[in-house]
């Protein structure tokens, strides 16, 4: 059963400012998706969340779909990776060179490579940078086995 809930993004253009932005969390196994109207940018998951590994191993990739639903481009500037727990390191795929210009109703897929360790859990995350502000692409979960 989905859940609502409403979050506050930071957005730095010529001064801080919040927007607003409505996050639809679906179960596990649906992808997730976050709308962000400041933005107007449809973030979605494309592999399965929980993500389940084995220990000691490296190369596993996650995907999202960034869509620019807006009238106008947007130019997205750059990338942050994030990890928890026993996943070891993350690192960036060449999805993009940025800066890129997200043309109005155009799609693209942004990737991550992440290395886990030890039995145990964690987690991978990105965060995008744009001309309309940052957004956070929804998180996934690893579970090392």
């Amino acid at each position: 059963m989905a859940m609502n809930r409403t979050c506050t993004l930071l957005a730095l253009a010529a001064a801080l400012s919040s927007t607003a932005c409505n996050e639809r969390v679906d179960p596990p196994t649906s992808p997730q998706y976050a709308l962000l109207p400041g933005c107007n940018v449809t973030l979605t998951r494309l592999s399965p969340n929980p993500q389940v590994v084995t220990h000691n191993t490296t190369g596993h990739v996650t995907s999202w779909h960034i869509r620019n639903n807006a009238t106008t481009a947007i130019t997205l500037t750059g990338q942050t990776l994030k990890k928890t727990g026993n996943v070891t390191a993350v690192h960036p795929d060449n999805w993009v060179n940025f800066p890129y210009t997200l043309a109005a109703g155009s799609l693209i897929d942004a990737d991550l490579t992440y290395d886990v360790g030890a039995v145990g859990n964690g987690s991978v995350s990105m965060t995008v940078s744009a001309s309309c502000g940052s957004f956070a692409l929804p998180g996934y979960s690893v579970t090392i086995q």
